[in-house]
């Protein structure tokens, strides 16, 4: 939580004298701040923006110019978290969990889980197919979900608060797949010439067509 107390400059005071500033909440990634602009033509001097962030050691930016106000946004994006939701993506027949561990067992060192995407078809169709890759650190981007491929003592999907964290290679949601997917259950279709491809069904048992 990042606590924040603004000090307003002697002529922005002046100015509103006669009517009030209008104080705006606004609140993001567990991020709050005010914000005292009455209106876009009314510039803004702001005499000292002292920030308070978890603990840390309070910052603050005197006699706030834009500069410093910038600064000031900055140092509030960088402390964003990224969220970790109670389950998982999407869930994984024991058949896809054992198929994954088994291709990572034989993968490229540098290779740190699969991502599922959703994607063109590279076989000249024109259609969308999901499809596995080969995931390494600079192929995970913020937006890409991680997905366990442990399981409990009690034989239920590790959860992504436990699992986020533990070091071991997953199965990767790739961002423009997630929606797509979400609240689905992953199994693998393995073809008699060794090929592979991943199958979706959707919250119902139902196969999910990607091109629908």
């Amino acid at each position: 939580m990042t606590m924040i107390r603004i000090s307003l400059g002697s002529r922005f005071a002046n100015r509103f004298s006669h009517r009030p500033p209008t104080f705006r909440t606004v609140c993001a990634s567990n991020t709050c701040f005010s914000s005292s602009m009455k209106r876009k033509s009314h510039p803004v001097l702001l005499h000292s923006i002292t920030t308070h962030h978890n603990g840390d050691a309070p910052k603050t930016y005197r006699n706030a110019s834009r500069k410093h106000q910038r600064q000031w946004f900055s140092s509030l994006g960088q402390k964003k978290h990224k969220f970790i939701p109670r389950k998982a993506a999407i869930q994984l027949k024991p058949s896809a969990r054992e198929f994954c561990k088994t291709l990572l067992e034989n993968a490229p060192e540098d290779v740190i889980g699969i991502m599922l995407k959703y994607q063109m078809s590279s076989q000249g169709n024109f259609g969308m197919v999901f499809s596995f890759e080969f995931a390494r650190i600079k192929d995970i981007g913020p937006d890409d979900e991680s997905v366990s491929l442990e399981v409990l003592e009690d034989g239920t999907p590790k959860p992504p608060s436990e699992s986020i964290n533990d070091g071991l290679k997953k199965l990767y949601v790739h961002h423009t797949a997630f929606m797509k997917v979400l609240g689905g259950t992953l199994d693998v279709k393995i073809e008699s010439d060794g090929s592979f491809m991943p199958i979706i069904y959707d919250r119902e048992g139902n196969k999910l067509d990607p091109n629908e």
